[in-house]
């Protein structure tokens, strides 16, 4: 909370020299889940603070504030330290106001407009934490994946992941720090599961997921594209991205394919329906988790994270509806 009021408080300060309006920072935030309240040029406004806002989580954040302003009955105002140049159209087309910290805003409410760009905001790389190094991106995925793996001792863990006692330890640490696990009577639970399942989503995307990409490939010929449900696929294969969310709901054409195998691309080979090629509309990345679906599709979660780290506006639909099967 005292990073967020940080925030607050620099976005403020910056808004007021980019303006000249003085924006008044209000005491207490109450439990409507608002991380602060502040007037600007007579307008009240909620604030809710984000470290940053990229195409992997602007349509969350855009969720986040419809549901904060619901219960405030007031504006609400996102502040963020970066906000992604990419995203601000989705903001003006829903409607909602930002901030960051140098005092770049879109901010709209009744007859209160300022919009102001351009002033300096280099994106700054904070250290990655232990919880969301490359190891730890797969535990806290295997924390994911079944509430009851975080309860398990740590050389249950060690057995289930092959991930050292020490990282285990670490990273459990770090995530009761940061507030996504509890202990109660002796027994770990995962708590704030939405937000740690987008910081996961996120640190998969930027940390994890490059390191797993084996190359492209291409269906051999259109039929192929067009019937490639009927691809008998290797054992411990399974669609990711668009094609997994096709498999969950049907809701989303596929335009590119993820694949996750323990397979190698020879092996691939042997379906007669995919060749390898640079410039390939399939993605192929080694697959790290055990279990495998019959129907050959990834956990939901992948396949969340890969349709949230596309920046795809159709898949950034598609993963929110992926909410509605348990994600």
């Amino acid at each position: 909370m005292e990073n967020r009021q940080i925030t607050i408080d620099k976005a403020l300060g910056n808004l007021r020299m980019a303006t000249g309006l003085e924006p008044t920072k209000l005491v207490g935030a109450g439990d409507v889940g608002s991380d602060a309240f502040a007037t600007i040029n007579g307008t009240k406004f909620a604030i809710k603070a984000v470290d940053q806002v990229t195409t992997a989580n602007v349509l969350s954040m855009v969720k986040t504030l419809k549901r904060l302003q619901e219960k405030v009955s007031m504006p609400v105002l996102l502040v963020s330290n970066y906000i992604s140049p990419t995203v601000i159209p989705t903001f003006k087309e829903e409607g909602q106001s930002i901030l960051d910290v140098a005092g770049n805003c879109l901010i709209s409410s009744g007859k209160l407009f300022i919009n102001v760009q351009g002033r300096k905001n280099e994106k700054t790389a904070a250290p990655v934490s232990k919880t969301l190094s490359e190891a730890g991106t797969k535990l806290v995925f295997y924390f994911l994946l079944d509430k009851a793996n975080v309860a398990k001792t740590y050389r249950e863990i060690h057995d289930d992941t092959g991930l050292s006692l020490g990282l285990i330890k670490n990273c459990i640490e770090s995530l009761k720090g940061q507030k996504f696990l509890t202990l109660h009577k002796k027994s770990r639970a995962l708590i704030n599961r939405d937000e740690l399942i987008e910081t996961w989503q996120q640190a998969y995307n930027s940390t994890l997921k490059p390191k797993l990409f084996i190359g492209r490939m291409r269906f051999v010929n259109p039929d192929a594209r067009r019937e490639w449900t009927d691809i008998l696929i290797p054992a411990q294969t399974c669609w990711g991205g668009e094609p997994g969310a096709n498999l969950t709901d049907g809701y989303i054409a596929p335009e590119l394919f993820t694949l996750y195998t323990e397979a190698t691309q020879r092996d691939l080979l042997t379906t007669k329906k995919l060749i390898p090629a640079p410039d390939g509309d399939i993605w192929v990345y080694q697959k790290f988790w055990n279990a495998q679906d019959e129907s050959h599709k990834a956990p939901l979660l992948i396949i969340y994270a890969d349709l949230m780290g596309s920046g795809d506006s159709r898949c950034l639909e598609a993963a929110q509806r992926l909410k509605e099967y348990g994600l």
